[in-house]
């Protein structure tokens, strides 16, 4: 049988392992055992590994990924809205308001008012998901703090 542990397999893996090899190259050497019964057999034999003697093999050097090219800004589009004229409504209302099912990607999400309402500020959106007035309610900068 291949995968049983016969007197000349014992000694072969022994050997294997107090010259440095992995339990996984030892496994493949011999065929019909795994890794995982490699370990288990040289644990329950209390084979020691040879301190002076050095792996048989060196780890290889993970290769380095190639650098990556820097992002570059997307210009903003122009939505032709006058945002100003937008942040100076009032809080709680917008030009643009409309229910969440009616709300599509591009849309503020901006709920107006309480929650129970179920109108949401609906304005076009340049990045994220809100508007650039309510981008500056949710976004604070350190100047403003």
């Amino acid at each position: 049988m291949k995968g049983s542990w016969t007197d000349q397999r014992i000694a072969r893996m022994k050997n294997l392992w107090e010259q440095g090899w992995s339990a996984s190259e030892i496994a493949a050497e011999l065929g019909g055992v795994t890794r995982n019964g490699i370990i288990g057999k040289v644990h329950r034999l209390g084979v020691k590994r040879n301190e002076h003697t050095p792996p048989a093999r060196k780890p290889k050097a993970a290769p380095s990924p190639p650098p990556r090219a820097p992002r570059v800004a997307e210009p903003r589009p122009d939505l032709g809205i006058d945002i100003d004229a937008i942040a100076d409504t009032k809080p709680d209302t917008s030009p643009f308001a409309c229910s969440i099912f009616d709300l599509e990607p591009g849309m503020c999400r901006w709920v107006l008012g309480e929650v129970a309402n179920d109108s949401h500020c609906g304005a076009p959106v340049i990045r994220g998901s809100w508007c650039p007035r309510h981008h500056r309610i949710v976004y604070w900068s350190s100047a403003r703090r």
